[in-house]
C-alpha cells in the first residue's frame, strides 16, 4: 500500500460531542488537536532537558528547543480554538466567522460568548504573558533575528529569540499550564486539561498535565540545574486562575470521545527482520567528506 494512506489512520483522535437541548445525536462532533500537539511538545522539552543532564565536560545547551517553543504554541492555539469551535457549535454560528481573529480576539470572544469577565482573566497575569509568548513566536517564524533585542517585561524569554534554549522550554510549558488550567472546567462535566502519555512497565496511561508539570517536568528541570550547579531566573510556579462554569452550556451536552479502531484497510504490517538501512545509507554519505579523522570542517558559505 501507499504510504500516504497511513495518513488516515485516525484510531486515538480525540474530539467532543456537541449534543443540543432535547438531541439524542450530536449536532456535531468537534475533532480535537491540541491533546497530540501537547504530547509532543512535553516529549521535546523532556528530551531537552535531558541533554543537559547527560552534558560531560561542557553543559549542552540542547539543539530542540524551537521545536518544543514551536509545539507548545500551536498546543496553546488549538486549546482555544477547541473551545471556541464547541462554543460555536452550541451556538449555531459558523467558527469561520472567527477563525481570521488573532489569538487575543479569539480569547476575548470565547470569553464574551460563555459570559466571563474578561477583566478578571486580563488582571491574573496570564494574558500578558502570552502577549510575550506571542511577540517571541513571531519573531521566531517570522525570522526577524538580530533586527533589534526585545525586551520581555512579564516573562523569561530571550532577547534574541533565535538563541532560545532550555529556559524558554519550559517558559512555554509554564503559559501553556495557564491557560489549560483557566479553561479546564468551563465547560460542565467536561475536563479540559490535556492528558500526557505515561508508561509503566509494558503498559501506559495517561495524567493530566497539570500533575505531570508539578510532579515531573519542574523538578526535573530544577534537579539537573542543581546537577550542573546551574541556576534561572524563571518563575516555575504558574499562575493558578480558574474560570468558572459558564452557563452558556446549561442543556447542552458536551462528551468526550476517542477513536478506538483503526479504518479497514488504513494500517500496514511492519517488516519483523532486523535491519540497519540508516547507517548504510549513512555511510554512503560519510564517504564523500574527505577529512583527515583529526580534523573537522566548518561550513563552506563561499565558493
Amino acid at each position: 500500500m501507499r504510504i500516504e494512506e497511513l495518513r488516515d489512520d485516525d484510531i486515538g483522535q480525540q474530539g467532543f460531542a456537541v449534543c443540543l437541548q432535547g438531541q439524542e445525536e450530536p449536532e456535531e462532533i468537534v475533532k480535537i488537536t491540541y491533546p497530540d500537539y501537547v504530547n509532543r511538545a512535553f516529549d521535546f522539552t523532556i528530551q531537552s532537558i535531558e541533554q543537559i543532564e547527560k552534558s560531560e565536560d561542557k553543559v549542552r545547551s540542547g539543539n530542540i528547543d524551537i521545536s518544543a517553543i514551536s509545539l507548545w504554541f500551536l498546543s496553546i492555539e488549538s486549546y482555544i480554538n477547541s473551545i471556541l469551535k464547541i462554543t460555536c457549535v452550541a451556538n449555531k454560528v459558523d467558527f469561520r466567522n472567527h477563525a481570521g481573529k488573532t489569538m487575543e480576539g479569539r480569547i476575548s470572544t470565547t470569553l464574551e460568548i460563555l459570559g466571563k469577565d474578561k477583566r478578571a482573566f486580563y488582571r491574573s497575569g496570564i494574558f500578558a504573558k502570552l502577549k510575550d509568548y506571542m511577540t517571541f513566536r513571531n519573531e521566531i517564524f517570522h525570522d526577524r533575528t538580530y533586527l533589534k533585542p526585545l525586551q520581555f517585561r512579564n516573562t523569561s524569554f530571550c532577547s534574541i529569540p533565535y538563541m532560545a534554549n532550555i529556559v524558554d522550554s519550559m517558559q512555554s510549558a509554564i503559559i501553556a499550564f495557564e491557560i489549560f488550567y483557566a479553561f479546564q472546567h468551563v465547560i460542565p462535566k467536561v475536563d479540559l486539561m490535556p492528558d500526557i502519555f505515561v508508561q509503566k512497565d509494558d503498559s501506559f496511561g495517561f495524567l493530566k498535565y497539570s500533575l505531570v508539570y508539578n510532579e515531573f517536568l519542574s523538578p526535573y528541570f530544577v534537579s539537573v540545574l542543581k546537577k550542573h550547579n546551574l541556576t534561572s531566573g524563571l518563575k516555575l510556579n504558574p499562575i493558578e486562575h480558574r474560570i468558572t462554569e459558564s452557563v452558556f452550556f446549561d442543556n447542552i451536552r458536551i462528551i468526550g470521545l476517542i477513536k478506538k479502531e483503526s479504518p479497514q484497510g488504513k494500517t500496514a504490517i511492519a517488516c519483523r527482520s532486523e535491519s540497519n538501512l540508516k547507517h548504510e545509507s549513512y555511510k554512503k554519505l560519510q564517504d564523500k567528506l574527505n577529512i583527515n579523522p583529526c580534523m573537522f570542517k566548518i561550513p563552506n558559505m563561499n565558493r
